[in-house]
């Protein structure tokens, strides 16, 4: 059986693979989702129909591609592609929901979490 590597080629198994991202691509990689979501609710109505919904369409595989460029894949952006090409699907601010909740998990190293040996040690959790 062929790897996945050798059938798609290396650059775009870089290119999709899980990683970290820095906080810096996540950063970008929302302020494009933001962007992209407000211009698809701003300019609604020229993208309902005819010649603009080509436009909306194209907008959607950019911001995708960027997307993934920035912080990898995430199963998360499949539901997101599913309703941008649904009829008023881009009512909603999908690419800002799917980054979000692809970014949300990412674990940091804090020196709370550190014993003394160098092992983690479970969160403390603040009461109010």
């Amino acid at each position: 059986m062929a790897s996945v590597a050798g059938v798609c080629g290396d650059a775009f198994v870089a290119a999709v693979a899980v990683r970290t991202p820095s906080p810096r691509a996540i950063r970008i990689a929302r302020t494009l989702a933001i962007i992209a979501d407000g211009l698809q609710l701003v300019l609604f109505p020229f993208f309902v129909e005819g010649f603009a919904s080509v436009l909306n369409d194209a907008l959607d595989v950019v911001v995708g591609i960027i997307l993934v460029r920035l912080v990898g894949w995430n199963p998360v952006f499949l539901p997101t592609i599913v309703v941008e090409l649904l009829p008023f699907g881009n009512l909603a601010p999908t690419w800002t929901i799917a980054l979000f909740i692809a970014t949300r998990s990412r674990q940091t190293a804090s020196p709370a979490n550190e014993s003394l040996n160098g092992r983690r040690t479970a969160p403390l959790i603040n009461r109010w």
